[in-house]
């Protein structure tokens, strides 16, 4: 079980649901990967498909309490966390960017993290 530092705090449940929707619905018009997110991700998992990134990602979002940083300053407007995911027994980090419409997803980030395994 992962300890959370104090300053992580619950997702909101409607930004994980409606995130976790588009995640899952798959729509490339709907989500947009940053190139950094898609090369991290295919290095560490040459065979995987970004559906299985976005499944993981979603999955993560899934539970009844999510622990994870609200991220400020990104270039795009919209409301964007950060939170851990588990995909082939690997932790990794995940940011994503709900814009303002609720109908576009950018993930910024899909990697081992950079900063240790409590510090989102």
């Amino acid at each position: 079980m992962d300890i959370e530092p104090a300053h992580h705090s619950p997702i909101p449940p409607k930004w994980r649901k409606t995130v976790c929707s588009i995640l899952r619905a798959g729509r490339k018009s709907e989500i947009l990967v940053r190139k950094r997110p898609q090369e991290d991700f295919s290095a560490l998992f040459p065979d995987a498909w970004a559906y299985q990134r976005n499944d993981a990602m979603a999955r993560a979002l899934d539970g009844p309490t999510v622990m994870g940083a609200l991220k400020t300053g990104m270039l795009e407007p919209g409301e964007t966390w950060a939170f851990w995911f588990h995909f082939r027994e690997k932790k990794l980090y995940g940011k994503i960017n709900l814009t303002p419409t609720g109908k576009l997803i950018i993930i910024y980030s899909a990697h081992l993290p950079n900063k240790g395994e409590t510090h989102l």
